[in-house]
């Protein structure tokens, strides 16, 4: 499932990597980033499984402050965890 829509693929990195810290697997999804070509500057997708979909949102609204809230296009449910 899609846990979080970012900005960019460093912001998705991030959260990925925040996600994975707190024993979520997470993702990005592939197509978002195309590393051979440096860092997608477009917005990424942040998978994570279904069962844990409600435990990354939590997660990732507690890392973000006031002033980049913003940030999460979206907390969507429409595409699988693969």
């Amino acid at each position: 499932m899609v846990g979080a829509i970012a900005p960019h693929q460093l912001i998705a990195e991030m959260w990925r990597d925040l996600l994975l810290g707190h024993g979520i697997p997470a993702q990005l999804r592939a197509g978002d980033s195309a590393s051979y070509l440096g860092v997608s500057t477009i917005p990424c997708r942040v998978l994570v499984p279904e069962d844990q979909l409600d435990q990354a949102h939590t997660m990732l609204e507690e890392f973000l402050t006031p002033e980049n809230e913003s940030e999460i296009y979206a907390l969507t449910q429409d595409e699988p965890f693969t």
